[in-house]
């Protein structure tokens, strides 16, 4: 949307640009384009509509102004080179002569005329078009025509007050300056922008001949000597004088203008037809014309008119009435005209005089028409606006008018002269009638949120910040009307703490009450948090405790509590709205009804806590007991057989189906479930368990003695060796082995002392043993000793024992269970039958012992030599 917004704003713009370019070609090289824009082709005037009418704006001042514009091109299709050069000079010399005089009645130039080689230009005040563009000529205007011209009608009090001011402009020059304009018709009278008639046109003016003289003389215009040019160069034959068109009269009076004002006043009544048209031949214009005019041509101008217009077409130029009698003939004696004439002499009263006079206006407006209200009355009025103490009579006249008008007239007429007035601070009644029409103002300004931050929300401050009660109360209660239209950075930064300040500061209870109320309006505007942070602490620092303040702020608290939007959070009222209200409610001013009705808020905030508060814990008691479900659940081994409904129900999430517990879970409790629900998700979606073989891990070795290891394995080897022989030799007894390794198992093993302890219950197994038969008496072979490399034991020579054997009585403690895995590994050990014989002799040799005995390393040197 943005986008197809740029596409049109850019195509919007490149289309002024092009227009403004193309405007500019009707100024080829003049001068005027340097200081001035061209903006658009509104309408013509001049000698036949030669001059083209042009909007157009300062540079420097930006201000705004018409340019009439002759092309020479356009005039080389209508005359000769030399008629040319003839219309160009008259133009010269009416815009010269023009530009010497000042009067209201007059067109006022700007800038004077400037010359190209392809145009001739000067610049005067704005123009809406000249006379005969209103009446109907067409003759070099835009296409389309614009819609102010357009279908253009007269009204009455236009047109007596047009000619008022068209007989003031003759005065001033007949009396004044002494001239005589010689060709005075709707080409050569302009309608300004207010829509007053102004006198231009002097292309054949001349002075008096002689100024002493009375009346005055001026120059005949030998008309009939004008026939052989063209009618461009000629004045409009419509609107002569009689006089004019006698060949043996040399001079005529300030009476031939009056004439033309006569005709000029058929024609406006006529609907722009005038009185004896001549399709531009002087030929066919005489006074004989005149005299055999019906009494029913003048039918159409107003009966209470008719006899005056009569009289200026009085072929006798003594009975014609001068400028100032005509402008004091009954004829302009209305009252729409003679307001619009006082507002044009409102400067030269005093303030008493204008005041009475705008007094009394609003009852003339109500029976004037709206265009004339808006481009005269307006204009006049808002020159006031330069005075503060005339402003206060003005503004309710400015308003009544501007609530006639649409938003583009608003806009155009009204805004920019009223905007100035906001400012004002004083006298305060400006402020007074400001907010009273505030609603229409804002009605207004509705459509253009720009203008509304720029010059309405400024002037609502302003009357905050006021010190009459009167303004501040009526600003208060315009604001919740116009609150939708403050964003909320204006309503944070600007309007609230304003509206707080006065809440706080404020003297007047009344003032006080209303800004309240009205505070309490703008909540639905409001987001929670600004309440919460913003509007609720001002109501609990509110200094006074009047009943009506109480209850201001009782509204307020229950709004924000029944909100849907704003809702007020069980720790706010437990902890600032509850313990505020309860002191209030035993206030000394409170009415029984006053009393009751903060109670039973008070009542719904206890029931709302209480209702918040148990549903929170009731939830979270809920899920906690569900919790400890599912932890004990998933504490238990699960079988193989119940693995599968281990897995889709132990770990189900809670389901809470009362809602209005659902409703009051907080967040920490919502964010909880969802874990958890995700949590059994996953579960679910897991494939079932299979029971797998483990293979044990190997635990790694221990450090171990290698002295205590050699000789328990040795040792175990010659017992080993032993059974393997006798159960070759003999046939084996299970029994026997058996006993044998338990009685093994019981020698305790010392690696780390110099000693060899034996028990004594070895011998006395072997003694208890069954006599085996065939059973040789086992007897140890001491050369098997000599291959061994036991750590500790220093070997001589054959025949002598062995010596320095270091053991450890510890490690003999520990023999017993080191045999045990070396006699079930008997079979995989390679003992010979020698070693066997030689352990069974030493076995066999202590078997006769009853006790442990200790040897001494002499003594087991001994014994193994």
């Amino acid at each position: 949307m943005e986008s197809v917004l740029n596409r049109i704003r850019d195509t919007v713009s490149s289309t002024v640009i092009q227009v403004t370019s193309n405007l500019s070609t009707a100024l080829p090289g003049n001068p005027l384009t340097r200081e001035y824009d061209l903006i658009r082709h509104v309408a013509s005037a001049g000698p036949h509509l030669c001059l083209k009418i042009f909007d157009a704006m300062k540079k420097s001042t930006k201000e705004e102004a018409a340019l009439f514009v002759c092309d020479k091109k356009s005039l080389d299709q209508r005359v000769g080179k030399k008629e040319k050069e003839m219309v160009l000079e008259i133009i010269r010399k009416g815009v010269n002569q023009l530009t010497r005089l000042r009067h209201p009645s007059l067109l006022t130039i700007q800038h004077n005329i400037e010359e190209s080689r392809d145009s001739i230009a000067f610049a005067a005040e704005p123009v809406m078009a000249s006379l005969a563009n209103l009446l109907g000529a067409r003759d070099n205007t835009p296409t389309p025509i614009s819609p102010e011209i357009e279908n253009y009608e007269f009204f009455d009090v236009e047109i007596k007050y047009g000619l008022l001011k068209v007989s003031e402009g003759l005065a001033f020059l007949h009396n004044d300056c002494k001239l005589l304009h010689r060709n005075l018709c709707p080409e050569s009278i302009v309608v300004n922008r207010n829509g007053v008639w102004k006198i231009s046109g002097f292309d054949f003016c001349a002075q008096t001949i002689g100024a002493n003289e009375s009346p005055l003389k001026f120059p005949h215009l030998n008309v009939l000597n004008y026939s052989d040019i063209p009618a461009i160069c000629q004045p409009n034959p419509d609107y002569l004088a009689p006089e004019y068109l006698e060949r043996d009269v040399t001079s005529v009076e300030t009476s031939a203008d009056m004439f033309s004002l006569g005709l000029l006043t058929f024609t406006c009544y006529n609907k722009g037809k005038p009185l004896l048209p001549s399709a531009g031949n002087l030929s066919l214009r005489s006074v004989e014309q005149f005299k055999r005019l019906p009494a029913s041509t003048f039918n159409c101008i107003p009966e209470d008119s008719r006899s005056h217009i009569k009289l200026l077409l009085s072929l006798d130029a003594r009975l014609r009435p001068d400028a100032i009698q005509f402008s004091k003939l009954h004829f302009f004696e209305d009252v729409l005209v003679k307001t619009l004439q006082y507002l044009d002499a409102l400067f030269q009263w005093d303030n008493l005089q204008k005041s009475q006079f705008y007094k009394g206006l609003p009852e003339v407006l109500s029976q004037m028409p709206k265009r004339v209200k808006l481009n005269r009355v307006v204009s006049s009025l808002a020159k006031e606006y330069v005075n503060p103490d005339m402003i206060p009579f003005v503004l309710p006249n400015i308003l009544l008018i501007a609530k006639e008008t649409d938003d583009e007239e608003f806009q155009k007429w009204i805004i920019p002269d009223l905007v100035t007035v906001f400012k004002h601070k004083e006298p305060i009644q400006i402020g007074i009638i400001l907010m009273q029409n505030m609603d229409f103002l804002v009605s207004k300004f509705k459509s253009k949120p720009d203008s509304l931050r720029e010059h309405i929300l400024p002037l609502i401050y302003r009357s905050l910040d006021s010190d009459a009660q009167q303004i501040q109360e009526l600003c208060l209660s315009v604001i919740p009307s116009m609150a939708h239209l403050i964003d909320y950075t204006a309503m944070k930064n600007s309007l609230l703490p304003r509206l707080k300040t006065i809440i706080l500061n404020t003297k007047l209870l009344s003032v006080r009450v209303n800004c309240l109320i009205c505070l309490g309006k703008i909540l639905e505007h409001l987001d929670k948090w600004l309440v919460l942070d913003e509007v609720l602490p001002i109501l609990a620092n509110v200094p006074s405790r009047e009943p009506a303040v109480i209850m201001a702020s009782l509204a307020i608290y229950k709004l924000t509590m029944n909100s849907n939007k704003l809702g007020l959070t069980k720790e706010v009222m437990a902890t600032k709205v509850v313990p505020y209200l309860v002191p209030l409610s035993i206030e000394n001013g409170l009415s029984l009804q006053q009393f009751q009705s903060i109670m039973c808020l008070v009542r719904e905030m206890l029931c709302k806590i209480e209702d918040e508060q148990q549903t929170k814990l009731e939830q979270l008691n809920s899920i906690k007991s569900q919790q400890q479900s599912l932890f004990n659940s998933t504490q238990k081994s699960p079988t193989f057989d119940n693995l599968s409904q281990l897995t889709n129900n132990s770990t189900s999430a809670p389901v809470i189906t009362n809602n209005s517990t659902a409703s009051a879970l907080t967040l920490e409790d919502k964010e909880r479930l969802a874990k958890q629900s995700e949590q059994n998700e996953r579960l679910r979606a897991q494939s079932a368990l299979v029971p797998q073989t483990v293979k044990s891990m190997e635990t790694a070795p221990k450090p171990r003695d290698l002295t205590s290891t050699l000789i328990n394995s040795n040792l175990s080897n010659l017992s080993l060796n032993s059974m393997q022989m006798s159960a070759q030799q003999q046939t084996f007894n299970p029994s026997f082995t058996s006993h044998l390794n338990s009685q093994f198992n019981a020698f305790p093993m010392q690696s780390q002392t110099n000693s060899v302890q034996f028990p004594t219950t070895a011998s006395n197994a072997f003694q208890s043993l069954p006599p085996q038969p065939s059973q040789q008496p086992f007897r140890p072979n001491m050369t098997s000793f000599d291959n061994l490399m036991i750590p500790g034991i220093t070997k001589t020579t054959n025949s002598q024992p062995m010596r320095a054997m270091n053991t450890n009585s510890n490690s003999m403690n520990n023999w017993s269970t080191n045999m045990s895995p070396l006699m079930a590994n008997a079979n995989s050990i390679g003992l010979n039958q020698q070693n066997s014989q030689s352990f069974g002799a030493f076995v066999d040799s202590n078997s006769s012992a009853k006790q442990t005995k200790q040897l001494s390393k002499s003594e087991l040197e001994d014994f193994l030599g």
